[in-house]
């Protein structure tokens, strides 16, 4: 959870010189703040993603971070259900949502299975 803290501490301190000296703040003050009637967790919760893994037709891997506070390890157990038969999970157990991508044996693993599926891949008259 620490380096998920830090990973979200990073990003706002890149976006601050966006805001750094009188006119920006200025700006940014009287420019009236967007409205939506619909949030991104509504559009997570619209997803019927079990049909919309089914209709992959190209290698899949999946990951999940044992220490994910995002998507609950349930859900985890039914996109690995939905997902085409022999696609991989592989579980991280302190990753968290943010810091999967970051974790060194979740990249080499992943690297791996990129190459085992590239080596499986038929080739096209192009690539001869």
């Amino acid at each position: 959870v620490r380096h998920e803290g830090w990973t979200l501490f990073r990003a706002a301190t890149w976006r601050l010189h966006r805001y750094a000296g009188t006119l920006p703040l200025i700006q940014e003050w009287k420019t009236e703040p967007t409205r939506t009637r619909i949030g991104t967790a509504d559009l997570i919760r619209m997803l019927d993603l079990p049909a919309s893994l089914a209709r992959i037709s190209c290698p899949l891997w999946l990951c999940y971070g044992g220490s994910d506070l995002v998507v609950p390890m349930p859900e985890v157990h039914k996109i690995r259900a939905a997902a085409p038969s022999g696609t991989p999970l592989v579980l991280v157990p302190r990753a968290t949502h943010l810091s999967l991508p970051l974790e060194p044996r979740a990249l080499r693993q992943l690297v791996a299975w990129l190459r085992a599926t590239n080596d499986q891949r038929p080739t096209t008259n192009d690539e001869r």
